[in-house]
């Protein structure tokens, strides 16, 4: 029911390639894929 992540696969990557770098996890199954959106989180940022 809750699912599970992997990392994204080249055909997922092609499709969310403006959001989502090669080395990413995503949602696979379940409520993790259907809540992929909104359960990612935002990428760490350098301080300067």
């Amino acid at each position: 029911m809750l699912g599970y992540i992997g990392r994204i696969d080249e055909k997922e990557l092609k499709t969310r390639k403006d959001t989502y770098l090669a080395n990413d996890y995503i949602g696979k199954t379940g409520i993790e894929a259907v809540f992929e959106e909104y359960l990612r989180g935002e990428d760490r940022k350098k301080a300067d």
